[in-house]
């Protein structure tokens, strides 16, 4: 088990670099960026506090990088019907080139990280994730 905890530490450093000099390229917060992303690749998840708890990010650290990107015309609030607090957060076309650009970097590094594996491994790999993926969801609901 080890070895899984390598390989995911070496994932997540190897992703932090590519992101890292991308941010720097565009002249972009990390935290913006990956906000930015979080929105454009989840859109069931479109408030701060969603960002908040499944990136687990500091509350006060994601206000500051939501204002500062509603600021820069990233993207916009508008308010949630039924709750006079809250407010969705929609990416604006100024948001489009940052977004596009983005996908395309984790595709490319998804695409070297899977590269030499071929079609039968890779479907063995991928149900195995979701059988892992269904266990979880079972000890997490034992726990409630």
């Amino acid at each position: 088990m080890l070895f899984c905890y390598e390989l995911t530490r070496k994932i997540l450093t190897g992703y932090d670099q590519v992101c890292a000099t991308f941010c720097r390229e565009q002249e972009i917060a990390r935290t913006s960026f990956d906000i930015l992303l979080f929105l454009a690749n989840n859109p069931a998840y479109n408030t701060a506090r969603d960002i908040v708890q499944v990136r687990h990010l500091k509350a006060n650290l994601v206000s500051i990088h939501l204002d500062r990107l509603e600021e820069e015309g990233y993207l916009m609030r508008t308010a949630v019907a039924g709750d006079r607090r809250k407010r969705a957060l929609r990416l604006t076309e100024k948001a489009d080139p940052i977004v596009t650009a983005g996908k395309a970097l984790q595709q490319s590094f998804f695409s070297k990280l899977e590269e030499n594996i071929d079609a039968d491994s890779m479907a063995v790999f991928l149900r195995t994730l979701e059988i892992m993926n269904q266990n979880m969801d079972r000890l997490l609901e034992e726990k409630n």
